[in-house]
């Protein structure tokens, strides 16, 4: 199975977000996205109205992901077995 993680702070999805999403649909198996918690930002949305709004989006699609973490997105990537 060939997944892919998608990190990013998503504050807030828009089109440009969702045209990747689709596009690595075509390429993978699953679709790992990762709202990232940046502790020097300071968002729009908190993160779990980010995480939310993705949820609903994708609702339909169950080879789509939606988690979160702060740190190395490479250790999310691992996590999830993205390659």
């Amino acid at each position: 199975m060939k997944n892919v993680l998608y990190p990013g702070s998503f504050d807030p999805p828009t089109y440009g977000h969702m045209n990747v999403v689709e596009q690595a649909l075509e390429l993978f198996d699953e679709v790992v996205i990762a709202v990232m918690i940046n502790s020097s930002k300071k968002g729009f949305f908190s993160i779990d109205e980010r995480i939310e709004m993705l949820k609903e989006i994708y609702k339909n699609y169950h080879q789509v992901k939606i988690v979160s973490g702060k740190g190395a997105a490479v250790d999310l990537a691992l996590l999830h077995d993205c390659r």
